[in-house]
């Protein structure tokens, strides 16, 4: 299973301190090198030094794009920034069974190319339904304090009814 990610879904999963969450689920998340330096910035020591030790521990893996990719990565830049660039391009032209995504325009230009997309309250509700969350409403409150995540509050009451809470 090829499971690729943009920066922000693994960046809020550490902001939070629940990056443990994607080796519960996943083997492995391919990253480009893009996602790799934007992850490089993480404010929270603890969050990097995490994300270090996955890279290490062949959990995350960092890829170097194609010039094919890096030409498709390119016309995108516009719209959207390198980290989404070179993660959607990725996951249309490696065939990936997933792309981690959360901004709104990154996940328009992807489904627009019929990449498959989840985004961290689709993988936080996979992780509580697995059982490796015991509640995802506390998840939800430290994303919005910590993360300044933005969720409506229609969206936030139907992923918590999808969790049974």
């Amino acid at each position: 299973m090829l499971i690729i990610s943009d920066t922000s879904v693994i960046s809020n999963l550490a902001l939070i301190d629940r990056l443990d969450v994607l080796p519960k689920l996943f083997k492995s998340v391919v990253m480009p090198e893009a996602v790799f330096r934007e992850l490089g910035n993480l404010k929270v020591a603890k969050a990097r030094q995490e994300m270090l030790s996955f890279i290490q521990s062949g959990l995350f893996k960092v890829v170097t794009l194609t010039e094919e990719e890096r030409s498709l990565a390119l016309s995108f830049m516009p719209k959207i920034d390198e980290g989404e660039s070179e993660a959607i391009s990725l996951a249309y032209t490696r065939r990936a069974d997933v792309l981690l995504i959360d901004e709104t325009r990154g996940r328009s230009v992807a489904a627009s190319m019929n990449v498959p997309i989840k985004g961290l309250l689709g993988i936080l509700l996979e992780a509580k339904r697995a059982g490796h969350l015991d509640a995802l409403r506390p998840c939800i409150k430290e994303l919005e304090a910590k993360a300044n995540f933005f969720m409506s509050a229609e969206l936030r009451e139907l992923i918590l009814k999808s969790a049974g809470e």
